[in-house]
């Protein structure tokens, strides 16, 4: 698949990283005068569940902060921030064509309505199983094995499928969210926990290498 990751963003860089490994071609988005700020080079410290390993690797990465006229993705990956979702969206119809965007947010609200503009078809709704942090250009984190994808009717829609079978193909158990809002909400409150604990721990590195931090 071609696939373009909104942000340079942990989650995104995860799947992305894992996806391209899978053979796929990755590019991020990113916003204009953040190539140079950023560097093409991710040092990743990453804890992959999939292998039971922890990975250490200097990783290049494609970033664009424009979309040319003729660029088709076979998926746009979104993950951001709740704040963000809207920014995001207003973004990314303006280049989206036919593409699947893939909306793996932690989301505490209804989130069709949050993607107003981009036709609610192509749209496939998740939750990601992964979590880190970005110090400058070293990201810190954990992949794990295990992703949530939503089923918007009685089974897969195509473009659901497609997203099952990427993610499978990449060593990924993928499981089926037939109430994907409750799903997200869920998520939304337990996640707001664990951004207490980084806080409090000064890291997510701090909090993932703890074995009482997750346990709290």
């Amino acid at each position: 698949m071609n696939i373009l990751v909104f942000g340079r963003g942990a989650i995104g860089s995860q799947y992305g990283w894992a996806l391209e490994n899978a053979g796929n071609t990755v590019d991020f988005f990113v916003r204009k005068g953040r190539i140079n700020d950023y560097g093409n080079i991710v040092n990743l410290d990453v804890y992959d569940s999939r292998i039971k390993k922890q990975v250490n690797t200097r990783w290049q990465i494609a970033m664009k902060d424009t979309i040319e006229e003729d660029s088709n993705y076979d998926l746009i990956i979104m993950s951001v921030n709740p704040e963000q979702v809207s920014s995001a969206v207003d973004t990314i119809k303006q280049f989206v064509k036919n593409s699947t965007v893939l909306f793996l947010c932690n989301y505490g609200l209804n989130p069709k309505d949050a993607i107003s503009g981009i036709p609610v078809e192509q749209v496939v709704f998740g939750f990601p199983g992964a979590g880190g942090g970005y110090e400058g250009n070293n990201l810190s984190g954990i992949i794990y094995k295990g992703i949530q994808i939503g089923q918007t009717q009685n089974k897969p829609s195509s473009r659901e499928r497609d997203v099952i079978n990427l993610f499978k193909t990449a060593g990924f158990n993928v499981s089926i969210q037939k109430n994907i809002e409750e799903w997200l909400l869920n998520h939304f409150v337990l996640n707001t926990a664990m951004e207490a604990m980084v806080l409090e721990r000064g890291s997510f590195k701090a909090v993932a290498s703890s074995k009482e931090a997750l346990l709290e």
